[in-house]
């Protein structure tokens, strides 16, 4: 946690990185470069998507980071192609027992069917 702590919340350390990297905020306050703006467009599905959509690109254009939300009909075709910048995609996991998502992820205890010949 010293090195990398996830909790942190320093606007000016974020800023010294992104001046570091040539940005520069511009008259309206968002970080440009050469012309162009830093842009991330997020794609949601789910509860997960329109709860954390709306907030999330909420704070990053308060830091200076042009931002919009939208929740596709196409978001899982997207999704599987990788066709997105930022994406809210939650599942049913477990809280109180990490095992219990761990599950989600693995193939043991699914029943996949069988070819039959």
């Amino acid at each position: 946690m010293e090195k990398y702590n996830t909790l942190e919340f320093n606007p000016k350390k974020g800023d010294a990185l992104l001046s570091g990297k040539g940005w520069k905020k511009d008259s309206e306050g968002y970080w440009s470069k050469d012309g162009g703006r830093i842009q991330v467009d997020i794609i949601g599905f789910g509860a997960a998507g329109p709860a954390m959509g709306p907030l999330l690109t909420e704070m990053l254009k308060r830091r200076g980071i042009e931002s919009a939300f939208s929740m596709p009909p196409d978001f899982d075709d997207r999704f599987q192609k990788g066709q997105f910048v930022g994406s809210i995609y939650g599942h049913g996991g477990s809280i109180n027992e990490p095992y219990g998502m761990l599950r989600l992820y693995q193939g043991q205890s699914v029943a996949v069917p069988a070819r039959i010949w």
